[in-house]
């Protein structure tokens, strides 16, 4: 952000809501830490509810298997299908990621009665916990203290998490972070923040943490469109989206990586052949971005970036190439 709105510049003076925002999808999920020190104890019909709550094409096959059998594939299967990121949050931050969404709740209350794990916020992807939210807010405030003209924008959302995760209130997740900046001079925005006001004013201001709950937007994801591993029918939906682009959302998302996880032979496959080498993610990643990069690089970004919202490009295993076509982006957005 510093290189491309430089401080004091007429283009700094533009809203920040013209932004177009590289992101990693699931940044909670970018190591197999947590899920490990999880499963350590956990019994097999502990473990057969977090696999079923968070991959649910996988329970019918994981009840076909013997406990030794469930015990032993269950970490590969996490890997394979569960995560999404392969950097720490500081490399991911240091490639130019600037929004994130993270899903902060306590581990699923049947596990967490065995699990070594101290009962705070995780990242949840289902049932499976992956980075602390504490861990999270700290390596971004500490970015953000080094790179004093970045800004970040943090939703926090619950889609998929499942009841027995409890969810923190607004009060719980404001303490977390008030511990993060404590010692720091770094102030916490709003969407109202980030809706109505310039990137220089929220310099000026020091806001350079936006926190978002919930909010409202529009998004090219589609269960049955996602769900490919040659990436043609998020093709098709981009460009039938461009030509009639949605309005009066607060963020536009637009999602680069498939979700071959919705297909039941591919999990099928993924779980017999568990392994490290067997994540259906990685493998789609190159072949969905070698399509959805240069499309929205192209027209079909540009249109779907007029809508006066901010964007954000969502990628898994976050690369300097989303990095560089959201930065392109957003320097033509903001003129």
């Amino acid at each position: 952000m510093r290189d491309t709105i430089p401080p004091g510049s007429d283009i700094a003076n533009k809203p920040f809501h013209r932004m177009v925002l590289p992101s990693a999808h699931d940044i909670g999920m970018n190591s197999m830490s947590t899920a490990l020190s999880l499963l350590e104890n956990a019994g097999t019909g502990a473990i057969k509810e977090i696999l079923g709550r968070s991959l649910p094409r996988v329970f019918d096959i994981i009840n076909k298997v013997g406990d030794k059998g469930v015990n032993a594939i269950a970490p590969d299967i996490i890997r394979a299908l569960a995560i999404t990121q392969k950097d720490s949050l500081a490399t991911i931050l240091q490639l130019g990621a600037r929004y994130f969404e993270f899903r902060p709740a306590k581990c699923h209350r049947q596990i967490q009665a065995v699990s070594p794990l101290e009962d705070t916020w995780y990242f949840q992807h289902g049932a499976i916990p992956g980075m602390p939210y504490k861990t999270f807010l700290a390596d971004v405030v500490q970015f953000l203290a080094e790179h004093g003209d970045e800004i970040i924008v943090l939703q926090n959302r619950w889609d998929g998490v499942p009841g027995e995760c409890p969810r923190p209130n607004d009060d719980e997740l404001r303490a977390v972070l008030d511990d993060v900046l404590r010692d720091k001079d770094i102030r916490v925005g709003n969407e109202a923040d980030m809706l109505t006001r310039s990137v220089q004013d929220l310099r000026n201001d020091k806001i350079r943490l936006l926190v978002l709950r919930d909010t409202n937007q529009v998004s090219n994801y589609d269960d049955d469109a996602n769900a490919t591993l040659t990436g043609d029918s998020m093709v098709a939906k981009l460009q039938a989206m461009s030509a009639d682009p949605p309005r009066g959302h607060p963020i536009t998302l637009l999602q680069c990586q498939a979700t071959a996880t919705n297909i039941r032979d591919v999990i099928i496959a993924s779980v017999l052949d568990s392994d490290v080498s067997t994540s259906p993610i990685l493998a789609t990643k190159p072949v969905c971005d070698a399509k959805i990069l240069p499309l929205l690089r192209g027209e079909c970004g540009k249109c779907l970036a007029r809508e006066e919202s901010v964007v954000v490009l969502l990628n898994d295993f976050f690369d300097g190439a989303t990095a560089d076509v959201a930065v392109e982006l957003c320097r033509e957005r903001l003129g």
